[in-house]
């Protein structure tokens, strides 16, 4: 649910494409404690699946590392992995998506991979557990910057009029540009759930953005934010 078993492998395969040191102190590790049936039902209607992704891109500033919820496609390899089944995207500059899927859970699975690595043993196998010798990995650098990204954001609002201008100023003041806009439902207790996506835009602006919304009277709730990845 917090991600934090996410957040161990997710170093330990970034030590491996990038040939560096495992930074798990580096991960930004984001749980699902906060998603609703609600964040569920509306990513559905905007053509996507909520999924708890770790990521690692490699950027001039190092290596940005986090685990959160995300919203992607129904359309992305990533959306139709379920149950107990695990999966890894790897982007390369020349190979584009390459996806490998399988069990990552239960006891079939699990007693697969350690004969494996008793017939490695076996055989004398003795490959460096990160490709290269440890004396050849590099330094872990994070990188403070995180990528721009479109974002989806779910408000509980009261039900009165001038709510969603005091929204609109703030994404205003921030350059934050809304891509669409969805409202369901009648009030419940005075209130009603809102939803908005936005084109791409910074993260520091979104989060200064979600923060000045929080503080709006007729916000109830804090807003739930997700990236969104294509």
């Amino acid at each position: 649910i917090d991600g934090h078993d996410t957040a161990n492998k997710l170093a330990i395969l970034a030590a491996l494409a990038f040939g560096m040191e495992p930074g798990l102190a580096s991960v930004q590790t984001e749980g699902i404690r906060h998603i609703t049936p609600m964040d569920v039902q509306f990513a559905d209607e905007l053509g996507c699946r909520i999924k708890l992704l770790g990521i690692a891109r490699q950027s001039g500033g190092g290596i940005e590392q986090y685990v959160r919820p995300v919203l992607i496609s129904k359309k992305s390899l990533l959306a139709h992995v379920n149950g107990a089944l695990n999966a890894v995207l790897i982007n390369g500059d020349f190979s584009g998506d390459i996806m490998l899927e399988g069990q990552g859970a239960g006891a079939d699975a699990t007693a697969s991979a350690i004969v494996a690595d008793i017939i490695d043993i076996a055989r004398g196998h003795r490959a460096p557990v990160f490709g290269v010798p440890v004396a050849q990995l590099k330094k872990s650098t994070s990188s403070q910057k995180q990528s721009r990204a479109r974002y989806y954001m779910r408000l509980q609002i009261m039900d009165k009029a001038g709510v969603l201008a005091d929204i609109s100023a703030v994404l205003r003041d921030e350059s934050i540009s809304v891509e669409s806009f969805l409202q369901r439902g009648k009030p419940t207790a005075g209130t009603v759930p809102v939803v908005l996506t936005t084109h791409e835009c910074d993260a520091a602006a979104i989060r200064r953005a979600v923060d000045k919304m929080a503080a709006i009277p007729a916000v109830v709730e804090r807003p739930c934010l997700l990236p969104m990845e294509d």
